[in-house]
């Protein structure tokens, strides 16, 4: 697992999540040392999870951004004209990465079908039910452990994110 809030969301849905080194998850689903593992689908091609897995479900409840956070009063202490640049940078890569996460997971994506994989998608009913699984089980556990400046982004982020 890569995180304790990813254990909780398998948890939440009656899984054990435990932790294994990276390099070790190709074999540990190959010996069923682990029954899944759950990851964007950036690693399928390199790490060749295709010969081991038969399945991949899309949840689509979890968005695949990596991000650096900054607390709003940090934020506020950068000089103007760098808070504007970080605006500016994040206004015109996001469309970029957006078409490039987007043609990346088509090529996974097509790579799975190939060798031989099935999706599993949820239905719209089944992802609003998950969502909102998450929102009442999970979000106020996180929210908990969380200052009060960093549980104000956490609730900004959730929103913005549709949760």
């Amino acid at each position: 697992m890569f995180s304790k809030e990813t254990a909780d969301y398998f948890k939440m849905l009656n899984g054990a999540g435990i932790s294994i080194p990276f390099g070790d998850v190709y074999m540990s689903l190959q010996k069923g040392v682990v029954d899944g593992w759950y990851s964007t689908r950036t690693y399928m091609k390199p790490l060749k999870l295709y010969e081991v897995t038969n399945y991949w479900v899309n949840d689509e409840v979890i968005v695949g951004y990596y991000t650096w956070v900054v607390s709003e009063d940090a934020f506020k202490k950068l000089p103007a004209n760098l808070q504007g640049i970080v605006k500016q940078a994040a206004a015109d890569v996001i469309p970029a990465y957006n078409a490039d996460n987007e043609m990346f997971f088509k090529e996974n994506t097509d790579l799975m079908v190939e060798r031989g994989m099935k999706e599993i998608s949820l239905s719209d009913a089944d992802l609003t039910k998950l969502r909102g699984m998450i929102v009442t089980q999970l979000h106020p556990k996180w929210k908990a452990s969380l200052d009060a400046e960093t549980g104000k982004l956490f609730e900004a982020t959730s929103k913005m994110l549709g949760f």
